[in-house]
């Protein structure tokens, strides 16, 4: 009996591990979205500017906010899939279907 608690625990650690692992991988990539965008951002504007355009030209130019907006959209995907907003497979379809192929090889 103890060697299924120890299981039981170590599947645990596993599963526990893992979503800190994505938590963190998303969290690098909002970090990176963040800085990267500004940075883009940043240059587009400087151009614009340096090109005549008036500050709120530079601002409202909407190819500044091309990157963003593309990108975006992988990271929101990302959001769903870290944070179980898949809207697909539903809530812990993962975890289900593991437990599914556990039973079915016992």
């Amino acid at each position: 009996m103890e060697s299924i608690d120890n299981y039981n625990e170590h599947q645990s650690y596993l599963l526990a591990k893992k979503r800190v692992d994505e938590l963190k991988k998303y969290y690098i990539h909002l970090a990176i979205y963040m800085v990267v965008n500004s940075i883009i951002f940043s240059f587009k504007v400087y151009n614009n500017l340096q090109d005549g355009a008036s500050l709120k030209e530079a601002f409202t130019n909407y190819f500044n906010y091309i990157t963003p907006f593309f990108w975006g959209i992988f990271l929101l995907s990302h959001t769903f899939k870290t944070f179980g907003l898949n809207l697909f497979l539903g809530d812990n379809w993962e975890q289900r279907k593991v437990e599914k192929y556990m039973n079915k090889n016992n």
